[in-house]
């Protein structure tokens, strides 16, 4: 088969121009593997051949449900060509802001709206995204499916007007290459291809090439090698914000791909700029620094890493379909993306039941700091519905099955009208998947994007789920260092304040100190997180230094969460270089479901010792350990707590704040115990500090009616060792360490490492299940009181000669257990 660069190179009606233009803005790269040769004119190819055409037709009459969705090939075919009808006689659409807007665009391009009175921030790329590319993409997939012209007339005529504009993004007082222009490439892509036989029968394939070349493909590619915000041959660079590859990014490097993919074979000089979108996408996934490279997370967010791989994976499919080259599927962000989106992702929402008959919550939302939101109005259900057939990773494939396993819901209920229509196509799939099976880790650590997710399961409706960020910036630039968001039995409780709300720390659950909230420029070297994850306690830490305007510049903030699923989540905020420090919360108020039902946790009562957050029939108890603070709820927008950036007039939408007492030494240490729980189980969790001899605190008694732990963070009457934290539960079937070697209960060894590291064990359905991390390899003992019969290590049987259980002193000793983490199973005997 022949490479891109052997390719015929006929040029059509265009000429030589486009040769110019095409080739002034090529780069030379080293061409991928073997890919199939293109005719001029051979389209469809993108996401469909010709051949492909008979087989969607046939879905017309398939009356076999979807393995995901419950719905039948008839009736999602029905419902493309009810949404193309609907577009047909349509003359304007409603835009986000209320504004009406022609859905055929005007002459001369678009009109900018953020001149016109009460409609501030508004772009017709907004509408465009709601309105144009749902709209052509059901005309063009409704011709596909039926052949009848009007579908194709209607949508030619719509693109054709903006072939016409001088420029393809925002005009009046925006200098940048924006989304707008990558919606624009994806349509008119998607027109010229799927309706090339109509264009060239009307003489218009030329003019569609030529707008894609001079709109799209050579100011993209200029400005992704910009000085101004990329290095030269498009190396990545960091910005002026200090952020790497925002949705935008991976986006714009997607349309430069995808408009020069569908030019090939009929426009000469389009081979370099696929590769130069290849080789951009290649470093997005594979740069060390990349924020959303090794984690397949964007320093941005979750839903903007959704809508970020959405381009990407737009991208892949293409070029997968059309040459079937898999470079793009294969890289590494493209296969973690979907496991951090699973860690990422809660179902949300009133409960119902699935086509499965499982109950679930309704709807999907990510944790993230900006606009929490469905999956489904981001990269889409169908995106991981394709996914899970595409990729050939079994974790990243089981991600996409727990994502859609965790939904439930019929496609009819999905919020289509954000999906790319001809997805809803390539994504039928009538056979039966695969099982989901939940991944082996419950938490993850995401340290470049600088994400701890602590969970207690995935698409169980009672899951509870924490998330502590401490990374470069917010998403969209939010300052919400050591920010905790907290979701539970389907409900939000703790979260960020979205897009209307200020863009300080002052918008999320962290701390104030001085009345002082984070300094809103990029931190390079101040922060840190890290993690300890085990069965028995997740354990997460974030640390900043010099991140506040303080007269003490070295001023730091560390916060330690310890989470014991899925009964409560103990918070240790220690502070260095404040007078005073008041601890702030964000209630959650959520969008949920079809309906768009508006979900808030309120406050129901409040103490000096703490409050009660409710939504529905699930309740959040906060309460202050040490020191006693008495928490003030902040509900009216007059009511701002001065903070110390630029945005300190911008009110809080919503907040409660709980003040520690001044103190003269600029030190605090602040204990705080999360309890979630539903109304009708009370779990009666309450805590208790214990003190050291001089008055210090160890660490803190938690009771429930089922358990009490001993959480320490020094020696105290039951616990000693040299770790950080030390857990352990009175009966014994609970007990972890974080960053030391040893953990001894009333005077006995119970879990010692040769090397320092972390470990937990619990004991779940008659087997130990554990995690050990050492920072190198060593051996490690363990106290188990029943005798163990086999041990696993990450799944697999760990021969007899490399552990040892000796009954007299109950310990098993496991050797040489290798630097990094390592999953336990020991079984034990009945």
């Amino acid at each position: 088969m022949q490479r891109l660069n052997e390719m015929p190179r006929t040029a059509r009606s265009t000429g030589a121009l486009i040769a110019v233009l095409a080739w002034a803005f090529g780069c030379v790269h080293a061409l991928g593997a073997p890919v199939r040769t293109f005719k001029p004119g051979e389209h469809p190819r993108l996401y469909f051949w010709r051949e492909d055409i008979p087989k969607l037709r046939a879905m017309m009459t398939d009356t076999r449900k979807s393995a995901y969705g419950g719905v039948t090939g008839a009736a999602l075919t029905a419902d493309i060509i009810k949404k193309a009808d609907h577009f047909l006689t349509l003359k304007s659409v409603k835009a986000k802001s209320g504004t009406i807007v022609p859905l055929n665009p005007p002459d001369g391009g678009p009109p900018y709206l953020d001149d016109r009175p009460g409609i501030p921030n508004e772009w017709w790329m907004s509408s465009v995204e709601r309105t144009a590319r749902p709209a052509i993409e059901a005309m063009v997939t409704a011709y596909l499916l039926t052949g009848e012209r009007k579908y194709a007339d209607r949508a030619i005529a719509i693109c054709n007007a903006m072939l016409d504009w001088p420029k393809w993004w925002d005009s009046a007082g925006y200098k940048h290459v924006w989304h707008g222009t990558q919606e624009h490439v994806y349509q008119v892509a998607y027109v010229y291809d799927c309706l090339f036989d109509e264009l060239q029968r009307r003489g218009l394939t030329a003019k569609y090439q030529r707008a894609m070349i001079e709109k799209a493909i050579i100011p993209l590619v200029k400005y992704a090698r910009g000085p101004s915000l990329f290095g030269k041959m498009g190396t990545i660079q960091k910005t002026s914000r200090g952020e790497r590859w925002a949705n935008k990014d991976s986006a714009m490097t997607a349309s430069i791909g995808i408009g020069a993919l569908v030019l090939l074979g009929d426009v000469p000089g389009m081979e370099p700029h696929v590769e130069f979108a290849v080789d951009r996408l290649r470093q997005w996934s594979d740069e060390p620094l990349s924020e959303a490279g090794i984690d397949g997370l964007s320093v941005e967010g979750a839903m903007y890493s959704a809508y970020g791989f959405y381009g990407p994976f737009r991208f892949a499919e293409a070029l997968f379909h059309a040459a079937g080259d898999r470079r793009v599927y294969d890289l590494a962000t493209i296969r973690n993306n979907p496991v951090a989106m699973l860690y990422t992702t809660v179902a949300e929402g009133e409960r119902i039941v699935g086509a499965d008959g499982v109950e679930r919550p309704e709807g999907v939302g990510h944790f993230n700091w900006s606009a929490s939101d469905r999956i489904s109005r981001s990269s889409g259900l169908c995106t991981m519905m394709l996914l899970q057939q595409r990729l050939r990773d079994p974790a990243a494939r089981n991600a996409c099955r727990l994502i859609l396993r965790t939904l439930g819901n019929p496609l009819e209920t999905w919020e289509t009208h954000r999906l790319p229509v001809f997805m809803q196509l390539m994504a039928f799939d009538p056979t039966e998947p695969l099982a989901a099976v939940e991944p082996a880790e419950k938490s993850l650590l995401l340290p470049n994007a600088g994400y701890a997710v602590l969970r207690s399961g995935f698409y169980d409706p009672d899951t509870v789920a924490l998330m502590l960020r401490c990374g470069r910036l917010g998403c969209k630039f939010r300052h919400s260092q050591n920010a905790l968001k907290l979701h539970a039995f389907g409900r939000w409780f703790l979260a960020g304040g979205g897009y209307s709300a200020p863009q300080h720390s002052a918008a999320y659950s962290t701390l104030l100190l001085d009345g002082k909230s984070q300094i809103p420029r990029p931190v390079e070297d101040g922060h840190r997180i890290d993690a300890s994850l085990t069965p028995a306690l997740d354990y997460a830490r974030g640390v900043l230094t010099g991140v506040y305007p303080l007269e003490d510049e070295q001023n730091t903030f560390s916060r330690e969460v310890m989470f014991v699923a899925p009964g409560y989540a103990l918070l240790r905020d220690t502070v260095n270089g404040a007078r005073e420090v008041a601890s702030l919360f964000q209630p959650a108020r959520a969008t949920i479901g079809a309906a768009r039902r508006v979900e808030k946790a309120e406050v129901v009562a409040r103490d000096e010792r703490g409050f009660t957050l409710r939504n529905g029939p699930v309740d959040l108890r906060v309460r202050f350990l040490a020191p006693a603070m008495r928490a003030v709820e902040f509900t009216k927008p007059n009511e701002c707590f001065p903070v110390g950036d630029a945005d300190a007039k911008k009110p809080w939408r919503h907040a409660i704040i709980a003040h520690a007492f001044p103190r003269e030494d600029k030190r605090h240490e602040l204990l705080t115990l999360l309890c979630p729980e539903k109304r009708d189980v009370p779990q009666g969790v309450r805590g208790e500090v214990i003190r050291t001899a001089t008055g210090g605190i160890a660490g803190v008694k938690v009771t429930s009616n089922a358990a009490e732990d001993f959480v320490a963070f020094a020696d105290t009457d039951t616990i000693a060792g040299d770790a950080r934290v030390m857990m352990v539960r009175r009966d014994g079937s609970r007990f972890a360490l974080v960053y030391g070697r040893s953990l001894s209960v009333s005077g006995r060894p119970w879990l010692t490492l040769g090397a320092r590291g972390g470990a937990g064990f619990a004991r779940e359905n008659g087997v130990w299940v554990g995690a050990v991390e050492l920072e190198t390899p060593a051996d490690v003992t363990v106290r188990l009181p029943q005798t163990v019969r086999a041990v696993e290590l990450n799944g697999k049987p760990l021969a007899a000669r490399w552990w040892h259980y000796d009954s007299a002193r109950q310990v098993l000793t496991i050797r040489s257990l290798p630097h990094g983490r390592t999953r336990v199973s020991a079984r034990t005997a009945p």
